[in-house]
């Protein structure tokens, strides 16, 4: 299909029931697999902004993070993330002070639950959106179909969809943006316009460095309908219009927290792009620690999917370089390029959807080679190419089973305590971030082993801790197959870290028999839920009127 083509109505057609399907199977799926740690670090003070307003209606909190940061209005301690970060969690945080009331011994047990209803619940929308954007492409239904289950299970939209970490809720706002830049230029209007002012503010309050997509995201809307200025015309001033309100609540919410519209909380010294470029970029791209195409190998099929996406839809790939890159260039900059503490590169969790497009197209190709192979002998090479497809998804899928297995601070925290030992103690007096108590969090001093060296690879880690702590084995036993082992015959004292690592699964906190009848309840209803979505999804793609 050439890029300025529309696909015929009937190929974008997606029954309702289907879309909603796919969203409800992958909500109880990522449920099910959630998380059974409350709201930690960045996302404590999300989670008590989300709190306070269903508690108190305050937006003030108890817990300053990071613990230097100033105090804002009248004395009172803020969150510096966007007010939008804490109001996708007011359902949660509501649901909790229902349970609390009703069964206050029980608000704890359930709170985990609670703080991961927001999270899954945008890790479904992200993963719905993407099929939506393929269908309208004119992919095949079970080329999308494909490439929003590669999405879900197969990249760190999984790892992400259980932590109430914003990451989910960015990556969401982003592939919502970029599939209406592609609706808005194919079917300008008012309408397109004001949808596409929405998600660009929606992006922006998840995150203000996303601002940075939006002069490349007006430049592809103003070149696609350049010939068109009414409708051009239209496009921007509903587009402004759709984007007013949510721009406004940056400012009012910037004034109640800091005194001033455009104070955002955060110190220089946060922002500041220390890094070389070339280096960040290495980092995010091929460090051994944080490589984008370990932690979502999928994204390997969008690498050899470019050549039929520049083809078939050129478009997607500038609008990828429009939007995209130009925030991967800006955190590539900062001394935090890879957003730790975290599972992967974190500041990348936004460009996987997106980035995961040609791969949907290779899908595609595949699917639509098979379909004009029928009734003839089967064609060794795309059993080969269809094979190797399956084996990097089923990568991908390992690899978020292994990183989910674990809440990740567990081996960073063994790894960090391992180094130490083993390499010295770093020197964390020098660094331009505050220092806690000898330890400075995300800086290079405690992160470099983890980010650059092979022996504290975290998905290694993760597969070694898979192998010792469901066994009960004792830190000296799962010391000896530890993976630095292959460059040191040192025995290293973990035992203050490794006697913390735990399953991560909320099941597991219902074990109790108190809790057993509960937990199975709510499990039975999560699975069975799953998968009636799930076949009723699969029916709809597979229906003959798709």
């Amino acid at each position: 299909m050439a890029s300025d083509e529309k696909p015929p109505a009937r190929a974008l057609a997606f029954r309702r029931s289907g879309a909603l399907a796919l969203l409800l199977g992958l909500f109880l799926a990522y449920l099910l697999t959630t998380s059974r740690e409350r709201p930690w670090s960045d996302a404590t003070p999300i989670w008590e902004v989300a709190d306070g307003l269903i508690s108190r209606g305050e937006v003030s909190i108890a817990t300053a993070w990071p613990p230097a940061q100033p105090r804002g209005r009248r004395g009172k301690i803020y969150a510096t993330a966007p007010l939008i970060q804490s109001l996708v969690h007011v359902p949660g945080a509501a649901l909790e002070l229902v349970i609390a009331k009703v069964a206050p011994r029980a608000a704890g047990l359930y709170w985990p639950l609670t703080s991961h209803l927001a999270p899954a619940a945008l890790g479904a929308l992200a993963c719905v959106l993407f099929f939506l954007v393929c269908r309208r492409m004119g992919l095949v239904p079970a080329a999308a179909a494909a490439g929003a289950l590669t999405l879900a299970l197969g990249t760190t939209a999984w790892v992400y969809a259980r932590s109430p970490y914003s990451e989910i809720l960015q990556a969401a706002c982003f592939i919502g943006l970029f599939g209406q830049l592609l609706e808005t230029t194919r079917r300008p209007g008012w309408r397109s316009g004001v949808v596409l002012g929405v998600w660009a503010g929606l992006l922006i309050n998840a995150k203000l460095v996303y601002v940075v997509s939006l002069p490349g995201a007006l430049v592809f809307v103003v070149w696609h309908l350049r010939r068109d200025r009414r409708n051009l015309g239209r496009v921007l001033a509903a587009a402004a219009a759709g984007m007013a309100p949510l721009i406004a609540l940056i400012l009012v919410y910037n004034h109640w927290r800091w005194g001033s519209p455009l104070a955002t909380g955060y110190g220089p010294r946060e922002a500041a792009p220390t890094e070389r470029l070339l280096l960040g970029l290495w980092g995010q791209l091929f460090s051994p620690g944080k490589s984008i195409f370990l932690y979502s190998p999928p994204l390997l099929l969008s690498l050899a999917g470019l050549r039929a996406t520049g083809r078939r839809y050129p478009e997607i790939l500038w609008l990828i370089l429009a939007t995209v890159v130009p925030v991967l260039l800006l955190n590539a900059k900062l001394q935090f390029w890879a957003g730790d503490y975290a599972w992967g590169t974190r500041y990348m969790v936004f460009a996987v959807p997106a980035l995961l497009l040609p791969a949907a197209v290779l899908i595609d190709e595949l699917v639509q080679a098979r379909r004009s192979r029928m009734g003839t002998a089967t064609d060794w090479r795309w059993t080969a190419r269809v094979a190797l497809v399956a084996a990097v998804v089923a990568s991908g899928v390992f690899v978020q089973v292994v990183g989910n297995a674990f809440f990740w601070d567990h081996y960073i925290r063994i790894q960090r305590e391992a180094r130490n030992r083993w390499l010295g103690q770093p020197n964390t007096r020098g660094t331009p971030f505050p220092d806690f108590g000898g330890v400075c969090g995300a800086c290079f001093e405690d992160m470099h082993g983890m980010q650059w060296l092979p022996p504290f690879q975290p998905i290694e880690g993760h597969w070694w801790l898979l192998h010792h702590v469901p066994f009960h084995d004792g830190w000296i036993a799962a010391e000896k197959f530890a993976p630095w082992h292959r460059y040191t015959k040192l025995r290293l004292d973990i035992a203050a870290t490794y006697a913390a690592a735990r399953l991560d699964w909320w099941y597991l906190e219902f074990a109790v028999p108190v809790n057993r009848i509960p937990g199975l309840l709510l499990l039975t209803l999560l699975s069975f839920g799953t998968l009636a979505s799930g076949a009723l999804f699969l029916r709809r793609v597979a229906s003959k009127d798709e």
